[in-house]
């Protein structure tokens, strides 16, 4: 009955391990997936004030510029094409810098980002 009771005891300190081993993987994805969403979310809501801002930007251009309709249409594409190079360049630099930070520092760069939008 000894040997039994024995490798119970040596058995759990095993399980408990694996088990917050487990637990602390687990709540480090769902910290990331949380932390990613809220990026997206913000990142979404950025781009849509800033497409807003450029259907401003491109009727005052026209007034003042006097474009026809036909310069209007390729200032959109040059404007769109520029947005979405800018848009990947931010969320690869975003990624960059991710990599680099302890999860501690994550935490606070993501705050920061919120706050900043």
């Amino acid at each position: 009955m000894t040997a039994t009771t024995d490798s119970a005891i040596a058995a759990r300190p095993k399980t408990t391990v694996v088990s917050l081993l487990v637990v602390a993987f687990l709540c480090g994805a769902a910290a990331g997936a949380v932390g990613m969403r809220s990026y997206a979310f913000n990142a979404a809501r950025v781009s849509f004030l800033h497409r807003e801002s450029e259907e401003m930007t491109l009727a005052r251009w026209k007034q003042k510029l006097d474009l026809t309709d036909d310069q209007t249409a390729q200032l959109r594409t040059i404007l769109d094409d520029f947005n979405r190079y800018y848009d990947n360049v931010l969320g690869e630099g975003h990624e960059r810098i991710v990599q680099v930070l302890t999860p501690e520092q994550r935490k606070k760069f993501e705050k920061m980002l919120h706050e900043r939008y």
